[in-house]
Order: C-alpha cells, then sequence, then structure tokens
C-alpha cells in the first residue's frame, strides 16, 4: 500500500529512512532574500515564540502607529519626534521593493536591529511561510560532531545581535530604544535566547573530518565575521554578516543536490548488480574540485542543472527504500545518518537483486519522472522553490526605484547587461569581496595569497583559476577596494589584504 501511495504522489512520501538521512534537505526552501535570510535569523535565535505568518501583520500594525501615532507619542520631551522617527522609518531604514512588488502594500525595512525582525523580512505575505534560520541552525549542525561547540556558535549569534551593552552601536542602541518605545501594545514578544532546537543527529566524526562542504566552511567564516562586530559600524556589520549567510546557505542547498546525485548513481549500479567502489566515497560526497560553478559563468543553467538532478535523485532514492519496504525490509530511521549507513545500503540492494528485479525499478522510474514533467521543469513544487530560493538568495537586488539600484552590494549574481533578459553570471558585490577576503586572510599568520583564497571560493562551490585572476572582474574588484597587493615573491604574483582587522587585535 505504501508503495502503491509513493507511485501516486511521489514528492509527499518520503521513507522514514530519507527523513533522517545526512543527506535530507531541511527544511525545504522557497523564496528568500539576504535580508530575509538575517530577519529570520534573528526570530529564530531571540524571539521563541514569534511564528513567520504573524510578521507582515505585525508590520501593518506597526507602521500605522507611526502614521497615525497615539497623543503621549506625538511629542515628548528629549525624545525624537513622531514626524522625525517616521522619516526614519521611511527613508534611513527603507529597502527597497522590487519590480514584481511594486504594487504590493507592506513594510519592508533592513534588518538592522532586533526589534525591526518583529516587522519586516518574512518570506512570503501570505500563508505559513518557511523560516531559514531554521536552515541556518541546520548548517551549523553539519559543520562539526561536537555539540556543545554548536550551542556555543549558537549563542555568540545571539550575543553579538543584541545591542544592550555599552559598547554596541550608538546608532543601534538609539535605534532599538526607539523602536520599543513605538510597539503596539498588542505586540508582547521579548528578545530573549532560544537554545538550539532538536534537529537531525549530527555527522560522525569520521564523516566530517572526510567530507569537504559548505557548512564546514561557513561555520568558521560565520565566527569570524561575528568576531568583527565592534570593529565596525552596525550597518557595515550586519551587510557582511548578510552576505556570508547568503552564499553559505546557498552552496549548502547546492552541495545537497551534488550527494542526491552522487548516492543515485550508486544505486542504480547496484540494480545492476554490482557493488560501487567505495574507496574514494569521501571524496565523492565533497564539493567538486571545480565546484558548482566558474566566476563569469551564466549562473541558473547550472542551478537549474542541480536542482533537477537533486529531484531525480530523491524520486529515486524513496522508490527504492519503499520497494525495500515492500519485500519486507524495514530500515531503521537512522539507517542512513552516517556513510557508512550507505555503504550498507549499497550491500543490501546488491543482495536482493533478485527480488528487486520483479518491480522494473528504471522503467517505473522513467513512469515517474514523466509525472513530474513539471517538478522536473522548475516550474512547480519543490524544484521551483528550491531555484527560487537560490536565485533570489543570491542574485543582486533588483529595484523599482532608480536611485536605489546600488543598495545591495553583498550579491554573488548580477545581471551582465541592463536588459530585462540579461543572464544572470556569478560575480561578487564590493561587500561579498570584502567578506570572503577577510574570511580568508584572517585565519593565517601568515600573508595569503590568491591560490589560497581560490581555494576559500571553491569551498563554496565557485571555481576561478588563479591565472585568469588578474583579468577577471573579481581581480578588478578586489584592485580598486585595496585588497589585493602585486608581490613577484607570492604565488601567482599577488597577495590578499585583509581589509579589516579585529578590534581585540589591536595593539
Amino acid at each position: 500500500m505504501l508503495l502503491d501511495e509513493f507511485y501516486q504522489s511521489p514528492a509527499d512520501h518520503q521513507h522514514p529512512a530519507y527523513k533522517n538521512s545526512f543527506f535530507v534537505l531541511r527544511p525545504a526552501p522557497e523564496y528568500a532574500t539576504g535580508e530575509v535570510l538575517m530577519a529570520s535569523l534573528y526570530r529564530k535565535v531571540g524571539f521563541s515564540e514569534l511564528s513567520e505568518k504573524n510578521v507582515p501583520t505585525q508590520g501593518n500594525s506597526f507602521y500605522r502607529r507611526i502614521q497615525t501615532p497615539p497623543k503621549e507619542l506625538k511629542n515628548k520631551s528629549g525624545k525624537l519626534s513622531a514626524k522625525s522617527f517616521c522619516k526614519i522609518i521611511d527613508e534611513v531604514l527603507k529597502s527597497p521593493k522590487q519590480p514584481n512588488q511594486s504594487k504590493q502594500r507592506f513594510l519592508q525595512l533592513m534588518p538592522l536591529v532586533p526589534e525591526l525582525a518583529l516587522y519586516t523580512s518574512s518570506a512570503r505575505l501570505r500563508g505559513n511561510p518557511w523560516n531559514p534560520g531554521e536552515l541556518i541552525q541546520n548548517m551549523l549542525r553539519y559543520s562539526t560532531s561536537d555539540e556543545n561547540q554548536i550551542e556555543r556558535t549558537w549563542k555568540q549569534i545571539f550575543e553579538t545581535l543584541d545591542v544592550r551593552k555599552l559598547d554596541d552601536d550608538i546608532w543601534a542602541r538609539f535605534l532599538s530604544e526607539e523602536l520599543v518605545r513605538w510597539r503596539p501594545p498588542e505586540i508582547k514578544h521579548k528578545w530573549k535566547y532560544v537554545p538550539l532546537s532538536t534537529g537531525t543527529a549530527l555527522l560522525s566524526p569520521e564523516d566530517v573530518a572526510g567530507m569537504e562542504f559548505p557548512a564546514k566552511r561557513f561555520h568558521k567564516d560565520l565566527c569570524n565575521v561575528l568576531d568583527l562586530k565592534h570593529s565596525l559600524t552596525r550597518r557595515q556589520w550586519i551587510s557582511m554578516l548578510e552576505s556570508i549567510l547568503r552564499i553559505g546557505s546557498a552552496s549548502h542547498v547546492l552541495w545537497i543536490c551534488h550527494v542526491h546525485s552522487v548516492v543515485w548513481m550508486k544505486i542504480l549500479k547496484c540494480i545492476e548488480g554490482s557493488i560501487p567502489d567505495m574507496s574514494n566515497i569521501y571524496k565523492e560526497l565533497s564539493i567538486p574540485p571545480m565546484g558548482f560553478w566558474a566566476y563569469e559563468d551564466k549562473s541558473l543553467p547550472r542551478i537549474k542543472a542541480l536542482v533537477q538532478k537533486y529531484y531525480i535523485a530523491r524520486i529515486g532514492i524513496n522508490q527504492v527504500l519503499h520497494i525495500l519496504a515492500e519485500i519486507g525490509i524495514i530500515l531503521p530511521e537512522d539507517y542512513l545518518s552516517s556513510v557508512s549507513g550507505l555503504q550498507n545500503l549499497f550491500q543490501l540492494l546488491v543482495s536482493k537483486q533478485t527480488e528487486l528485479s520483479s518491480f522494473d525499478i528504471i522503467a517505473k522510474n522513467r513512469e515517474l519522472l514523466d509525472q513530474e514533467s513539471r517538478e522536473l521543469a522548475c516550474a512547480k513544487g519543490v524544484p521551483s522553490n528550491m531555484l527560487e530560493f537560490l536565485r533570489y538568495s543570491l542574485s543582486q537586488r533588483q529595484t523599482t526605484e532608480v536611485e536605489l539600484k546600488g543598495y545591495d552590494q553583498g550579491y554573488y549574481l548580477r545581471k551582465k547587461g541592463l536588459y530585462s533578459a540579461a543572464p544572470w553570471i556569478v560575480t561578487f558585490g564590493p561587500v561579498s569581496a570584502m567578506t570572503l577576503t577577510y574570511c580568508c586572510a584572517v585565519e593565517s599568520k601568515f600573508p595569503r595569497n590568491i591560490v589560497d583564497f581560490c581555494k576559500h571560493l571553491v569551498s563554496y562551490g565557485v571555481y576561478i583559476h588563479p591565472n585568469d585572476f588578474p583579468t577577471s572582474d573579481l581581480g578588478s574588484t578586489m584592485a580598486n577596494l585595496g585588497l589585493i597587493l602585486d608581490s613577484p615573491d607570492a604565488e601567482g604574483g599577488m597577495m590578499i589584504s585583509s581589509p579589516l582587522i579585529k578590534r581585540d587585535t589591536v595593539k
């Protein structure tokens, strides 16, 4: 019966062993910009009872309050006037809407301080939107097998996002105090640390050490950016933090797509009767040496291809697991929680080849893919949502106001031309280049060169050859920002220069 239900609706029926596998994508990503990632992280780490679906309603309530302020807020000695505060909201904190949002009325502000996350930047204006903060939390779970280390990082996120200490940015403290004064009385949420929630099983120490994947790099870079809080203004720091969240979350999703593809290819070999080679399994599951895309390449075709491979593999893996259940093999829910579990699965499939052959797996799989043709075209369902997430989280914000077209500088994809049909190419914004340069340089006591920097980029799936670096758009951007120095002694003839120094290291 379960197999029949799966065949009827493969997207809705996931095998328990798949749901708890180390390569399951949880939560399922949907639309999110960099600011949505940032605001949702505030809510996940500091507002325990705030649901994402209530954010737009609270935003409308807050905006009505500042448009028609109550008597006690219109003019108060020693505080900002209602007119001045409204101007800060409408102009200083304004986050530009995208062209497809121009006719929609909703509050959109840059998530500069925790209080603003009560009112703005949910993934959707209606329904029950996802919380990308959960994706960030799960990425930390991938990065290490040490639960205590993850909890420490999670608490560090909360403490650095907070603005209640005297050494915090003065503008952020002033803004937080004013926002609290203007909060609608019906909104009772308190900014308080939310401990790490229970998630999927951590990878074993052997698996973490054996594979190279974005979450490991992201965890280190995130901590390095968090340490910069007191070296920058709040606006500068939040821009860098948002930038690392964007590349980290997107590359994690792409890596999960890659792992699915590798697993499915090996399962197909098992169905044919041969045990796949596991001697290089960690290398195969790691980020490919050439990354997921090359710098200045067209991005969307590569993203779409990876998402399609993910969905094909997801259907195939669940099909095989359901067939095993049909022949009476009940796998434990944590069966695929490690790489060794994968090896056990492959051996099991080979040993049961006779029973499996009666199900005509390959032919039935083709029927399922034909049935899911719109999903495979990324026009519907999970693949469409994933493509939307990757596109909007990485790309430069397109704005309706011409004067705000340069608002987003932490992007990783940019339009190649000014016309609407121009392709999106892999190109870093100035904030992104600065953030990644700092993260690469800060971990070493010795100077880093462009070869080191190129390796750093590959850990996020972006490939650029050191020989191409000087003539690339990235080389020009970094040269203009003073992030690279010519050095005949350096490999590649260039050193990278860290743009920032943590305040606690200044003598």
